[in-house]
């Protein structure tokens, strides 16, 4: 699977910044992925980090603004969403469930996978409930 959103990044370039913006084309694919109605921002800025054991830490933060679709009235909820990126890789060792490969690792997936869990798993409209239970 190639990522809709990648930046691959050589993990022996640490300390220094990376800021990753996805472009149109990107935030589309991305949304499409997700399950989004909407993706109108993704960027993020991380710091790769030699740790002293020999492992790599990867440091940073995103942002997004995206739309999803209200359980309930399936009418668009907007978004804004930002949480930190804060992951640990170990150079020479390809990881399945991280994006690390020969060396690399992709950010861009990274960021896309940290987004990816902060979205709300079941959105509403506010104001809206499922009808016969109550919104605490």
């Amino acid at each position: 699977m190639t990522p809709e959103f990648s930046r691959l990044w050589d993990i022996t370039k640490v300390e220094t910044d990376v800021v990753l913006v996805a472009n149109e084309a990107e935030r589309a694919a991305v949304a499409e992925r997700l399950g989004l109605v909407g993706l109108h921002q993704l960027e993020g800025t991380m710091r790769l980090k030699r740790l002293q054991d020999g492992r790599i830490g990867i440091h940073g933060q995103f942002s997004a603004k995206a739309e999803q679709e209200c359980v309930v009235t399936l009418e668009p909820v907007p978004a804004s969403l930002s949480g930190e990126i804060d992951e640990i890789i170990r150079e020479g060792e390809d990881d399945e469930d991280l994006p690390v490969l020969h060396g690399q690792v992709d950010l861009g997936e990274l960021l896309v996978q940290c987004f990816s869990l902060a979205l709300e798993p079941y959105p509403r409209k506010p104001g809206i409930a499922f009808e016969g239970f109550e919104v605490g």
